[in-house]
């Protein structure tokens, strides 16, 4: 049986988990570093898909002009 602390920590790790990733994909995209970009958001997908994904350079150049503009 799953504990409430153990949810909870869970919870939280996640958490700092997102926080660190948007840290991360904040910061490239005030350096416009596009190589980090496209590494953030294969990495993004691989954890909404659940696994490893390929994503192809349109999506990411989607992605990246949809950051900047906003």
């Amino acid at each position: 049986m799953i504990e409430d602390d153990d949810m909870t920590r869970a919870v939280e790790a996640r958490r700092r988990e997102d926080a660190e990733y948007v840290t991360r994909l904040d910061d490239a995209v005030q350096h416009r570093d596009e190589t980090a970009i496209e590494h953030l958001v294969r990495e993004a997908v691989a954890r909404v898909v659940g696994r490893a994904a390929d994503v192809g350079f349109d999506v990411v150049r989607d992605i990246w002009n949809w950051l900047v503009g906003h």
